[in-house]
């Protein structure tokens, strides 16, 4: 009896138990239930409330891709923005960091168009400075000079205490050289050259200043600004600068000379794009001072499918030729001629090849 009455009294109380739980599972499923109603309710009464969240949401993130320069999912992030929400109030500052993005990663034709239509958008905002810049910069990358030479321009009109008026001097002065306009480019190059500007920029001013001296002839005047850009081996255009002192000093006559500066642009610079042109320099400076074991040395190094290849096989057979090794010079001219079919190259190639089969006809007689 004592069990039964014990069984019977917690019976009642697990049964109580039990119904507690099942009503507060009710209250709590139903208020669960009421949230997710009211949410779908807002959602289809209110729907621009939801997009207006996800347009903040996607904006944020594409800004944030851009702050942690995470340039990819940034690019992708403020595309999808731009064209899911074009009437957005951020639309414009949207473009802006995309323009900026795509700068980055050197799409720089979409980035032009972002740019250009941010500054006519916002022509009063305080990012416009910069946005002109970077469209005349994107012109610049794109070769397309003129659009350089008027956007630079403006931007250097418009905002002349901006922070980019240094390069923007110098992307202009280099569009004029691109287009052979030498004595408007020392106008803007020479002052900025003579300035307390940013090392980096003062370097490519130099190396500028120097082509438009070039294109004026004043070839010693050149000289003198490459061999400044030359003090400092490890600044960017260091290795076209003493490629060019090296080829004026050829064109004067100076081969010796430029047999040194050729090399030392060969040794000092080893991973450089240059390296095979002043290879050719070299063997080409040595061939002229009759040094002809050393110009062949240096002539059958030149690597094989680049640009200097063709004219490194004509050298090496007239070199050959100037040995008195006449049977490989024949073979070596034969390769020259492959080398050079259908460019200006070969009617150099047939002039030397038969000049070569001339001298060797007079020997045998």
């Amino acid at each position: 009896m004592l069990t039964s009455s014990l069984f019977r009294g917690e019976g009642r109380q697990v049964l109580k138990e039990s119904g507690l739980r099942g009503i507060l599972g009710l209250v709590t499923t139903s208020s669960v239930c009421r949230t997710v109603i009211q949410v779908l309710l807002v959602m289809v009464l209110f729907p621009e409330m939801a997009a207006a969240d996800k347009a903040t949401d996607d904006f944020n993130l594409g800004l944030g891709f851009y702050r942690g320069k995470r340039w990819e999912q940034a690019e992708e992030t403020l595309s999808q923005f731009l064209k899911e929400f074009p009437e957005h109030s951020r639309t414009n500052l949207a473009r802006l960091y995309h323009a900026r993005t795509l700068s980055v990663l050197e799409k720089y034709g979409p980035a032009r168009e972002e740019f250009q239509q941010y500054i006519v958008a916002e022509p009063d905002s305080k990012d416009v400075a910069d946005a002109r810049y970077r469209l005349g910069e994107c012109s610049y990358f794109l070769k397309d000079y003129p659009a350089a030479i008027l956007q630079l321009t403006e931007y250097l009109e418009k905002h002349s205490g901006h922070s980019h008026g240094d390069w923007a001097k110098l992307l202009l002065g280099d569009s004029y050289v691109s287009q052979k306009e030498h004595d408007k480019a020392i106008a803007i190059l020479n002052p900025l050259a003579s300035s307390k500007t940013d090392p980096g920029i003062l370097a490519d001013c130099r190396f500028s200043l120097g082509k438009a001296l070039e294109g004026l002839n004043k070839p010693q005047d050149a000289l003198t600004q490459y061999k400044l850009v030359v003090a400092d081996s490890n600044s960017t255009p260091a290795p076209r600068a003493l490629n060019r002192i090296a080829a004026i000093q050829y064109a004067k006559g100076e081969y010796k000379e430029a047999a040194v500066s050729f090399e030392k642009m060969v040794t000092g610079y080893p991973k450089n794009s240059l390296v095979p042109s002043a290879t050719l320099g070299v063997g080409m400076s040595f061939y002229r001072q009759r040094e002809f074991e050393l110009a062949l040395a240096w002539l059958q190094r030149i690597p094989k499918g680049t640009a200097s290849s063709a004219q490194g096989v004509l050298m090496t057979a007239m070199t050959l030729k100037e040995l008195g090794r006449l049977e490989e010079s024949r073979l070596v001219f034969a390769e020259a001629l492959l080398a050079a079919r259908d460019t200006p190259l070969e009617a150099d190639v047939l002039f030397q090849q038969a000049q070569m089969e001339r001298v060797s006809g007079d020997k045998q007689v």
